[in-house]
């Protein structure tokens, strides 16, 4: 890592809005495509999400579908999670947080002027007990900006979260990384008084936390934007356009994180899985004490809302 720069000097710059042509706009029964100067998007009817980001001709999500982001609940739990008390693993896996479906309930898409394209899709993600419904408006601007703003409406007896935000799968090659938030290393939102706010690089591998039972790691509170570069300087910006948001990079998911009894049973994936939170649950003290305090927790009766800036980069001239 280096030393905070509060300046928030990028090493790229993301697309110029000046002087951008009008944007393209083509549909299809499968997805709704839109081009512009130097980058292009695409929306599947099927997946209700993202399924193609480009930056000048480079594509910046993986082939995994859905790549876009989608509604992400769960997390490898933690070896607090498992602790007495509470025991929120056990809830979790009772509720069906490990076996989600996601139903897409409706996509539809206008045109308000020859620089923008707004798309809104309605999706609902079940587990056994209740689920959460998720209403996203995608505003595509002629400047290269993608702009999602998710609302999330939990519905059901379920217990508290684990976390509610999304998650989306990047093509492999991105692995420099960037953030403005609590850093160097991870935090949560009860364990971040060592992390200071700054302007923080690393890279994806670097994300990682090698515990010996594998588990939730790698978290990073209160970022304003990040970025995720390969060696050229093409890649993805992304910003906040309201509240702070917890994300991690790394190149597994968090089922595999889940799934394996020990560190030597991973095997990174090439892609990087991105997730960002509205709000992550605090890692508590069930291990050895209490579990976690009410204002860490992720409360299943109330909604949560992200409003997020995606920006395709390209090197700067």
């Amino acid at each position: 890592a280096v030393p905070p720069d509060h300046a928030g000097a990028r090493a790229t710059e993301p697309l110029a809005a000046a002087g951008e042509p009008p944007l393209h706009l083509q549909t299809t029964a499968e997805a709704i495509e839109i081009q512009g100067g130097n980058f292009a998007a695409s929306f599947s009817r099927r997946t209700g999400t993202l399924a193609s980001l480009k930056a000048g001709g480079r594509e910046l999500l993986a082939a995994n579908e859905p790549a876009g982001p989608v509604l992400q609940l769960f997390r490898a739990p933690t070896d607090n999670d498992k602790g007495f008390g509470k025991w929120l693993a056990r809830d979790w896996r009772e509720a069906g947080l490990t076996n989600l479906t996601r139903h897409v309930d409706a996509v539809d898409f206008t045109q308000p002027d020859a620089q923008t394209v707004r798309v809104v899709t309605l999706a609902t993600t079940r587990a056994a007990a209740g689920g959460v419904k998720v209403k996203t408006v995608w505003t595509v601007r002629a400047g290269g900006t993608v702009d999602m703003d998710a609302q999330m409406e939990p519905f059901g007896p379920l217990p508290l979260l684990p976390r509610i935000g999304v998650v989306c799968t990047l093509a492999p090659g991105f692995d420099r990384v960037r953030w403005y938030g609590c850093g160097p290393w991870e935090n949560y939102s009860d364990r971040k008084e060592s992390a200071d706010v700054g302007v923080w690089t690393g890279s994806v591998d670097g994300q990682y936390v090698s515990y010996v039972r594998p588990q939730e790691n790698g978290n990073r509170e209160d970022t304003r934007w990040l970025t995720l570069l390969d060696d050229t300087g093409t890649g993805l910006r992304v910003s906040t356009l309201a509240n702070p948001f917890s994300f991690s990079a790394l190149h597994f998911t968090a089922g595999d994180l889940a799934a394996a009894r020990h560190n030597v049973d991973l095997k990174p994936r090439p892609e990087i899985f991105l997730s960002l939170d509205a709000k992550m649950c605090g890692l508590g003290n069930s291990s050895c004490g209490p579990g976690v305090l009410d204002q860490y927790a992720v409360a299943p009766g109330q909604n949560y809302r992200l409003s997020m800036r995606f920006q395709p980069c390209t090197p700067p001239p």
